[in-house]
C-alpha cells in the first residue's frame, strides 16, 4: 500500500436498479456511480467500458464533460475540491440471459506534491513498434534490409538490434543478417537499415524480422536522467467495484381460452321462413390460440342456405357434409374475437315439440346452442319455393415449402396457391406470409413481387380472382442462425389459412472449432486456409467463405484435405463447401486462392463462417502498395515516382484526401497543370489550406487549383470536430492528422495521401486506399510554416 494512500482521497459506489430483470427481455436499467472526494485531485476521468448486452440511452454527469464512443463513455472530471460528491447516472436497456457484471471502470487522477524516488523499484515499459522487411532484384541479385518504425505517442525508443530471419520465425528460422544500430527513435520516426545481400532469397517466400530496444525516459519533454524525477505529480488508477445482476425466467402467458355464443334471429318461425344464425367465438386468455375448426349441426327442419355464410362481415363458404357445416378459422390472439353468421329456411314442420336446437360444437363438444320455435301455420301446408342459390366467392389456401428438413445456411423455397372454388368473383383480396424467427426473406427471390416486404411479413394485394381461377406467389427464405427445432411458416387471406412446417437439424455437440489463415503470395494474388476440427462423431459442415470486396476466386484452386468428402460451389464471390471430416482426429482443410484488382493495397479482411453455429474466424492481409516498395530502392527517384503513383493509381475521378505535408510535397516535385489531365478531385481541410496560403512557395499554385476545381477545400463542423478529437485521443494521433480522416471519411473520399505513418495505418483500418509519402522523400523540402 502507497504511504501516502494509507486513506484513499476518493470513494466510489455503483449501484444498478434494478438488480433482477426477465431473462431475455429488454429491460429499462439504470446505472449510477457515485464518487465523493477527500483530498485536492486534479485531472480526475474515469472510464466506463460498457458491455455488448447494454444500450445506453442518456448520459447525465454533475459536472464535466462525458464522451460516447465504441464500447464505453468517459467521464472528463477535471479538478475537484475536499469534501466534492459527483455523480454519473447512465440509463438504458438491457437484455440478459443469465448472471452478469459490468466491466470494471477506472478511475485516474493526479496527486500533486509526491516524493516519488524512494517508491520506484524499476521500472518497465511497453510500447508499439512496426517491423518491415523488403527484399529487391537489381543487377547485382537479391537484397534484403529491415527496417523499425516508432508507432508511440511519447515514448523514445534506444534501438539496440534488427535482426532478419529466413523462412520461419525464431528460433526455426535461419539468421540472414543483424544489424546494431545503437540510435533514438522518437516518435513517428522510421530507421532503415541498409541493404544486404541475400544470394538465397529468390526461393524464401517470407522474411520475419526481431528488434531490441529501450525506452529513453522524458519529462516535460526532454530527455532526463530518472534520478532528477523526484517531485512533481502522482499519477493513480483504481478499478472500481461493480455490482451484480441477475434474470429471472420470465413468466409463462396463460394459456388460450376460447368463449362460444350463439343466437338465432327470428326465434319463432314458419314453414318457408328464413332464419340468421350468429356465432361468435371470443379468445379471453392470455396467449394466442391455434387454428379453429368450428362445427354447426343443424336440425334437420332446417336447410342452409347456400353463399349466406360470413365471418367478421367478409364472404365465406363453410365445408358443408349433411347437415354439418364446418369453418376452418385462423388463430385468435388474446383479445381477438370471430363473428360467424349464415342463414338457414324452415324446409319441414318438426314431428313432435315445437322447439328445435342448432348447435356448434369445438372439438367434437357441444358448447352453444340457439333454439328456434317452429310454428304450424293454420289451414294447408304451403310449399316451399326452391332457394335460389347466392352466387359468391369460395376460397381455399395452400402452401408447400422445400426442402422440409434444413440446417442453419439453407435457402427454403415457399410456394403459396390462392383459389377460387366458387360460383362468383371475389375482390380486393390480400395475401400475407409470416415468417417465422429463423427464417429470413431473401430480398428480389418473389415471383411476383410483393407489394410489401417488411421483416418476417409478405403482402400481395389481389384485385380480383374469378371463379375457377388461382394465384401463385412463390418466393425463397434463408435460414438464419439461431434457427432451432419447427419453424411453423403461416400464410392467410381473409379468413383461410394455410401453414407448412420447416425441421431444422440441431447442430452436434460439442461444437466445432474454425480457424483462417491468409497469406500474401506477391502479384496481387492472396492464398486463404480454413481449417474446421470437429469433435465427437463424424458430421456434415457447412463452411460458407465470403471474399474480400473486389476479389476474384479462382475456381481451379479450390482444394480439400481430412475430408470424407465434400461438395463445393463456388462462385465467383463466395465459397459453399458441405463437407464431412474424416475420422482420425486431424482438422479438415479448406484452400483457395484469391486475386485482387491491380493498386488495391492495405489491410484486406476476409471472413469465414460455419451459419448453423454461429461461428466465424477472420483473417487480415496487408497487401503492399505494389509501386511505392520497388521506389524503396534509391532515394533520389523516390518523389518523381510517388507523383507517378498519384497518375497510374487514381484513373478514375473520385475524391483524393491530402495532408498539409504530401500536397505540398505534390505541388513541389511535380506539374501542378499536369492534375488536369489527372481523373480526381483533392480535397483538403480548410486548416491545410490556410497553412499552405501562407507558404509563398505554394499558395498561389493552390489558388490556382481551387479556381480549376481540381482541389476542393472542405471545413469541419462541430461534430466532426468532435469526432477528430475522440479519434486523437483513442488512437493517439495528432488532432491535424485525426480531422484529415474525419474529413475523408465525411466527406466521401475513397483514398488519402500521408505523410503520418499512424494516421497512414488507421486510415487502412477504416477501409480507405492509403498512398503514404515516407519521411524519406519529404527532406530537404522544409516544413510548413
Amino acid at each position: 500500500m502507497d504511504p501516502d494512500l494509507l486513506t484513499p482521497p476518493v470513494s466510489a459506489r455503483e449501484t444498478v436498479t434494478p438488480s433482477t430483470l426477465v431473462c431475455g427481455e429488454s429491460t429499462g436499467l439504470t446505472l449510477r456511480i457515485t464518487l465523493r472526494f477527500t483530498d485536492r485531485l486534479s485531472n480526475v476521468s474515469l472510464l466506463k467500458p460498457l458491455p455488448a448486452w447494454f444500450t445506453p440511452m442518456s448520459v447525465e454527469a454533475t459536472r464535466g464533460s462525458v464522451s460516447l464512443s465504441a464500447g464505453s463513455i468517459e467521464w472528463d472530471i477535471g479538478d475537484v475540491d475536499p469534501g466534492e460528491t459527483l455523480e454519473l447516472v447512465i440509463t438504458g436497456s438491457a437484455r440478459l440471459v443469465g448472471a452478469e457484471q459490468f466491466p470494471q471502470g477506472s478511475l485516474t487522477f493526479r496527486r500533486d506534491d509526491a516524493l516519488l524516488l524512494h517508491r520506484i523499484r524499476g521500472v518497465h515499459a511497453v510500447g508499439p513498434a512496426a517491423l518491415d522487411v523488403e527484399k529487391n532484384l537489381s543487377a547485382e541479385g537479391y537484397s534484403v534490409r529491415a527496417s523499425f518504425t516508432n508507432l508511440a505517442r511519447d515514448l523514445i525508443y534506444n534501438l539496440t538490434e534488427v535482426c532478419v530471419w529466413r523462412g520461419f520465425p525464431p528460433p526455426a528460422g535461419e539468421l540472414v543478417l543483424c544489424y546494431t544500430p545503437d540510435e533514438a527513435v522518437s516518435p513517428g520516426e522510421t530507421w532503415v537499415g541498409p541493404w544486404r545481400s541475400d544470394p538465397l532469397a529468390e526461393g524464401v517466400p517470407e522474411y520475419y524480422a526481431t528488434a531490441n530496444f529501450t525506452v529513453v525516459p522524458v519529462v516535460g519533454g526532454v530527455q532526463v536522467p530518472l534520478l532528477e524525477a523526484v517531485n512533481g505529480t502522482y499519477l493513480v488508477k483504481a478499478t472500481l467495484l461493480e455490482p451484480n445482476l441477475s434474470c429471472e425466467g420470465a413468466r409463462p402467458p396463460a394459456p388460450p381460452e376460447l368463449r362460444f355464443s350463439k343466437r338465432a334471429e327470428p326465434g319463432v318461425a314458419s314453414l318457408g321462413d328464413s332464419v340468421t344464425f350468429t356465432v361468435t367465438v371470443r379468445n379471453v386468455g392470455g396467449s394466442e390460440s391455434g387454428i379453429i375448426v368450428l362445427e354447426d349441426e343443424l336440425p334437420e327442419e332446417l336447410t342452409y342456405v347456400s353463399g349466406s355464410s360470413s365471418v367478421n362481415g367478409i364472404p365465406v363458404e363453410p365445408e358443408v357434409s349433411g347437415s354439418i357445416l364446418r369453418w376452418t378459422l385462423p388463430p385468435l390472439a388474446p383479445g381477438g374475437e370471430w363473428t360467424l353468421s349464415f342463414r338457414a329456411v324452415v324446409s319441414s314442420l318438426p314431428v313432435g315439440s315445437a322447439t328445435v336446437y342448432n348447435v356448434v360444437l369445438y372439438g367434437g363438444e357441444a358448447v352453444a346452442r340457439a333454439p328456434v320455435v317452429i310454428v304450424r301455420p293454420p289451414g294447408p301446408t304451403p310449399a316451399v319455393s326452391p332457394q335460389r342459390p347466392v352466387e359468391s366467392a369460395r376460397l381455399s389456401l395452400s402452401k408447400e415449402c422445400s426442402p422440409a428438413e434444413v440446417t442453419v445456411g439453407d435457402v427454403v423455397s415457399c410456394r403459396i396457391i390462392l383459389t377460387n372454388e366458387g360460383n362468383g368473383s371475389a375482390a380486393n383480396l390480400t395475401l400475407v406470409d409470416v415468417l417465422p424467427t429463423g427464417l429470413t426473406f431473401v430480398e428480389g427471390s418473389a415471383s411476383p413481387p410483393p407489394h410489401q416486404a417488411a421483416p418476417g411479413r409478405l403482402v400481395w394485394r389481389i384485385p380480383g380472382l374469378p371463379p375457377g381461377r388461382a394465384f401463385a406467389a412463390v418466393f425463397h427464405a434463408a435460414v438464419t442462425a439461431g434457427a432451432r427445432g419447427t419453424l411453423i411458416n403461416v400464410a392467410y387471406a381473409q379468413n383461410y389459412t394455410a401453414t407448412y412446417r420447416i425441421s431444422v437439424r440441431s447442430p452436434p455437440s460439442p461444437a466445432p472449432v474454425i480457424s483462417k489463415v491468409g497469406t500474401y503470395l506477391g502479384n496481387q494474388t492472396i492464398r486463404y486456409t480454413v481449417s474446421i476440427y470437429v469433435r465427437g462423431g463424424p458430421v456434415d459442415v457447412t463452411v460458407v467463405d465470403r471474399l474480400p470486396d473486389s476479389a476474384a476466386l479462382l475456381p481451379e484452386s479450390v482444394s480439400t484435405a481430412g475430408v470424407e468428402y465434400a461438395l463445393k460451389e463456388p462462385t465467383r464471390n463466395a465459397l459453399r463447401i458441405v463437407l464431412r471430416p474424416a475420422r482420425t482426429g486431424s482438422p479438415a482443410t479448406v484452400t483457395y486462392l484469391v486475386r485482387l484488382p491491380p493498386g488495391l493495397a492495405g489491410d484486406v479482411i476476409n471472413v469465414a463462417e460455419l451459419p448453423e453455429f454461429g461461428l466465424m474466424a477472420s483473417s487480415v492481409v496487408r497487401v503492399p502498395p505494389t509501386f511505392l516498395t520497388a521506389a524503396m530502392g534509391g532515394a533520389s527517384t523516390l518523389p518523381m515516382l510517388t507523383f507517378l503513383l498519384l497518375l497510374l493509381r487514381l484513373r478514375r475521378r473520385r475524391l483524393v484526401l491530402y495532408d498539409a505535408r504530401s500536397i505540398r510535397f505534390t505541388i513541389l516535385t511535380g506539374d501542378p497543370g499536369s492534375l488536369s489531365g489527372v481523373r480526381e478531385l483533392a480535397l483538403v481541410t480548410r486548416s491545410t489550406a490556410s497553412d499552405l496560403l501562407a507558404d509563398s512557395a505554394v499558395g498561389p499554385t493552390l489558388v490556382n487549383l481551387v479556381r480549376r476545381g481540381l482541389v476542393e477545400v472542405h471545413d469541419l463542423g462541430e461534430a466532426a470536430l468532435v469526432q477528430a478529437l475522440m479519434l486523437a485521443r483513442t488512437t493517439g494521433m495528432s488532432l491535424e492528422a485525426a480531422a484529415n480522416l474525419i474529413a475523408a471519411v465525411t466527406h466521401g473520399a475513397t483514398a488519402v495521401v500521408l505523410s503520418d505513418l499512424l494516421a497512414a495505418s488507421v486510415a487502412r483500418e477504416l477501409g480507405l486506399e492509403v498512398l503514404l509519402i515516407s519521411p524519406t522523400a519529404l527532406e530537404g523540402e522544409g516544413e510548413l510554416r
